[in-house]
């Protein structure tokens, strides 16, 4: 052989001289073998033996040639920890795609065109059966090196994947590109030397949008394995051919772990080989055997993702407005990828609304299962409130918008290690406008508020309502939407005497969401008619209180008026006092009489009057009860 054959080639033809050693019987002699692959090609490929002369064969091959692969086999092998008799089998497998001698080499012995079958490669290297098996299980050494044919067992056809043959061959991947560090400079040196020094598994815990998968690039060669967007039932196979990307390439592999329950971790670990250390993205640390490093990411704050997002605007090209990188970073958790994601979405000119578009679909949040959006056109000048609540309205908009500044950049975080939320409760009578005010203080703080549907989040189930919980809460924070529980009181009602296990298990959910609220740095709005039915830890965690009274004359007079929009075709008698002075309505009713006086006004083809209006007044009274 020269000097341009494989370096492996001749541990191959000293199996393949075995082979004839072993099997002298089996070799095909047939004019049309020989028209194929001749015999003195073949004697010319085994160096160093003499030539095969004899038709009947019986005089064979005395020695086979025993030298030890060398080359990219040999850093393969080393990568992947495969024992001799692993690597023969991989080497046997891929020589057909790696050098046209060794192909007709192989043609030659098996007498077949098309891939070798698992037998014949177990064959050709001396391995038994049950090392070949066991080694190409789904779960074994080289269950995710093979690509296995139709059949089963030894019957199988085995090729081996493209990037194996690359790696084989001595491809070399090309390097990732180098990404700025999004972190800060402390917190990334930490990760960089907690990469560097550990040989184990890592867990790198921290929430969505917190930088994680960009500090990683930064701090490594990674490749990221995303399971949760596979089915359960391909996740395993998908796990193997993951691991296998990310050897050959030198990288670190990254499983993101965010969306999946710890059993289905668990599987997964048993996929993979423990000599090869991962890294696992994940909000908590999962509770799976094992001893593993956990690093915490840094939590996200306002003033690190509006770096970001002016780091992205101004990579577009286009001129957005001034104020969009600090709105873009109160309202969505996304990371640098997802953020140049969401700019090329926008087509054309930049549209602000377009990006918000963009960014809930880059940013799916899963709250639309448990609860639903709730959205108002009206802002603080729609209101007709009490100076007393409009007040305190104001102090919970003052508070969440500087709520980074005073916790983070003033140092008051330190005093609170929990209960950092904003907790607000509206408590007063049916029609007050609680859920009005609700969605009035969403589009005050350019936040999405979301209505907890309480009838999906309560399971019968012993356990499925704490786990529901946990995902309405953990969704709201990666939404960094508001949550809106109406009728709190059938969520939050006080804990009762255990008399029986239905009182013990009530009140294990009434405790589980008494944490779940502590432990939320949101938004969260309880609104309730029956404020006294809450449990009493509940109504001392509240930061705000908004008393919803029903309300006076005036103030009706003043709801009368600003029901009716200038739009509308209205006679010019209407007198808004005397309707305020002589139906004692809440603003829901009134707004339900003045919609019924629309309708009564368009069938009859007139302008809305004041007939209309104490017409449609009365029959809201009457269904009231109240007459």
């Amino acid at each position: 052989m020269d000097d341009a054959a494989p370096p492996w080639l001749p541990r191959l033809c000293g199996c393949a001289c075995g082979w004839l050693e072993r099997f002298p019987d089996r070799l095909f002699t047939g004019t049309a073998a020989d028209g194929v692959v001749s015999l003195a090609e073949v004697a010319g490929l085994l160096a160093g033996t003499p030539a095969i002369l004899d038709p009947a064969l019986r005089t064979l091959v005395p020695r086979a040639v025993h030298a030890e692969p060398a080359g990219p086999i040999v850093q393969v092998a080393a990568a992947f920890g495969l024992a001799p008799a692993e690597r023969d089998l991989l080497l046997a497998a891929a020589a057909p795609a790696l050098s046209v001698p060794a192909a007709r080499l192989l043609r030659f012995l098996q007498t077949t065109d098309g891939p070798p079958t698992l037998g014949f490669v177990a064959e050709l290297v001396g391995q038994d059966a049950a090392t070949a098996l066991g080694a190409t299980r789904p779960d074994g050494v080289l269950g995710g090196l093979f690509i296995f044919g139709p059949g089963s067992g030894l019957g199988r056809t085995v090729q081996v994947p493209e990037d194996v043959i690359g790696a084989l061959a001595g491809l070399v991947p090309r390097p990732p590109s180098p990404t700025p560090a999004p972190w800060p400079a402390e917190h990334q040196a930490h990760l960089t030397r907690a990469l560097a020094a550990q040989a184990d598994s890592t867990w790198l815990i921290g929430r969505v949008g917190s930088g994680r998968r960009g500090a990683l690039a930064a701090a490594a060669s990674v490749a990221v394995f995303e399971p949760a967007s596979l089915p359960p039932e391909a996740r395993p196979a998908a796990a193997r051919v993951a691991e296998r990307v990310a050897l050959l390439a030198g990288r670190r592999l990254v499983v993101v772990c965010d969306a999946l329950e710890e059993v289905e971790i668990q599987a997964l670990l048993q996929a993979w080989r423990a000599h090869h250390p991962w890294l696992g993205l994940a909000a908590q640390v999962p509770t799976v055997p094992g001893s593993r490093r956990v690093v915490h990411a840094p939590p996200p704050d306002v003033s690190w993702r509006a770096a970001q997002w002016q780091a992205a605007l101004a990579a577009d090209g286009r001129h957005w407005a001034p104020d969009l990188p600090a709105r873009l970073a109160a309202r969505f958790d996304a990371e640098p990828e997802g953020m140049a994601l969401a700019l090329a979405d926008v087509w054309g000119p930049p549209r602000t609304e377009a990006l918000f578009a963009a960014l809930r679909q880059r940013c799916p949040h899963g709250l639309d299962g448990l609860a639903r959006p709730v959205t108002t056109a009206l802002g603080f000048a729609d209101l007709v409130l009490p100076e007393a609540a409009l007040t305190t309205l104001h102090d919970i908009v003052d508070h969440a918008r500087h709520r980074e500044q005073v916790l983070h950049g003033w140092g008051f975080d330190r005093l609170l290690p929990y209960g950092r939320g904003l907790g607000c409760l509206f408590a007063g009578p049916p029609g007050t406008g609680k859920t009005m005010v609700a969605g009035i203080l969403a589009n005050a703080l350019d936040r999405e508020i979301y209505r907890v549907d309480v009838a999906r989040l309560v399971s019968k189930w012993i356990g499925e309502t704490e786990k529901n919980m946990a995902r309405l809460f953990e969704a709201a924070e990666r939404a960094r939407a508001i949550l809106f529980f109406d009728e709190a009181d059938s969520l939050f009602g006080k804990r009762t005497e255990v008399k029986g296990s239905n009182d013990r298990f009530a009140n294990m959910e009434v405790n589980d969401l008494l944490q779940r609220m502590e432990r939320f740095e949101g938004i969260a709005i309880l609104a309730t008619n029956l404020h006294q039915s809450l449990d009493e830890a509940f109504r001392r965690r509240f930061r705000f209180i908004v008393h919803f009274e029903e309300p006076d004359a005036a103030e009706r007079a003043r709801l009368w008026s600003r029901m009716l929009p200038a739009s509308a075709p209205q006679a010019g008698d209407l007198d808004f006092e005397a309707l305020g002075r002589r139906f004692k309505l809440t603003g829901g009713h009134i707004k339900n009489a003045v919609v019924r006086a629309a309708y009564g006004a368009a069938a009859q083809g007139r302008p809305i009057d004041q007939a209309l209006l104490t017409q449609a007044a009365h029959a809201e009274v009457r269904a009231l009860g109240r007459l």
